[in-house]
């Protein structure tokens, strides 16, 4: 029986996919590398962004050296993506929190997205109504850090459905052995998520209700 919701944040709860791309953009800019077209960060984007870095340039190690610097990236793009104003929480995303805390769900939020970025947006999503147990943000790997959220939430993975939009998502939850649910609003598509086998996939995180 599942009793506890862990959510993605940025594709699943928060509608930022532009924000990051034009984020992801300063980055480019800061090493001296064209950027990627939307159609083109769309189809490689992914978690850690040095996984998608190592895609795009397996064949080029001068360029991907240019990447090196993992603290300075951060910090341009957390500056570049709060420059560009508040990204905003999917339709129904507050009337679905408010209906499971009602029905007694225990809720959690493991997130790449930087902490301090994650409490400021989700204080404003909800006007300071806090629906989650934990904020674990900043998580990077999300397959190496998924157990530390775990021990911070204290919930039992076989009671427990992961949400979220991309397949790192997915295979951290598989991985930790959490129910897991993939949604279509964010970063991946149908037929990437589906190859993972996901126990749902959810045309927006706002199926979730009908599911539980």
């Amino acid at each position: 029986m599942i009793k506890n919701a862990v959510f993605d944040w940025s594709g699943t709860l928060s509608d930022d996919f532009e924000t990051v791309y034009h984020a992801m953009r300063a980055v480019f800019h800061r090493v001296g590398v064209a950027p990627l077209s939307f159609s083109q960060f769309q189809e490689v984007i992914d978690v850690p962004y040095e996984s998608y870095l190592k895609v795009l340039f397996r064949n080029d190690p001068e360029t991907l050296e240019k990447f090196s610097d993992v603290k300075l990236n951060n910090d341009v793009f957390n500056r570049a993506f709060r420059a560009h104003g508040f990204p905003k929480p999917f339709p129904g995303v507050q009337n679905l929190l408010e209906d499971l805390k009602d029905r007694g769900f225990r809720m959690a939020v493991f997130s790449s997205h930087h902490q301090s970025l994650l409490e400021e947006e989700n204080s404003l999503f909800f006007r300071g109504k806090n629906y989650f147990t934990v904020l674990y943000g900043s998580a990077g790997n999300k397959l190496e850090s998924v157990s530390k959220m775990l021990e911070r939430t204290n919930f039992n993975p076989e009671e427990t459905v992961f949400v979220g939009d991309t397949t790192h998502d997915i295979l951290a939850g598989q991985k930790a052995g959490m129910k897991t649910a993939a949604v279509l609003t964010g970063y991946h598509l149908r037929d990437k998520l589906a190859s993972l086998n996901p126990d749902f996939i959810l045309d927006s995180v706002s199926g979730l209700r009908e599911v539980l």
